[in-house]
């Protein structure tokens, strides 16, 4: 288990998080510190999460989705980050 484990995984480094919450605030997403509980949770709002912290929302996920990995096609964003959107 230990061989294939070595042979299968990519250890990755941290990316900071700050240019990171920037682009998504460039994409359009609302700070949660600035919003009420009402808003946070609202059925019009997506959250947007940063390692596991909600951070924002957003009112049109799948642009924001779409956005944010044209950004990390073009190399704005490390390879190794990831945004998906989950309709739960």
């Amino acid at each position: 288990m230990v061989k294939n484990l070595a042979l299968t995984t990519h250890v990755t480094t941290d990316s900071p998080e700050h240019p990171l919450l920037r682009i998504c605030i460039d994409l359009g997403m609302e700070d949660a510190a600035l919003l009420g509980g009402d808003e946070l949770y609202s059925k019009k709002h997506y959250l947007v999460f940063l390692n596991g912290q909600p951070i924002g929302v957003v009112k049109h996920p799948h642009k924001f989705v779409r956005n944010f990995r044209f950004l990390r096609k073009r190399g704005r964003v490390q390879e190794f980050v990831s945004v998906y959107l989950s309709d739960q």
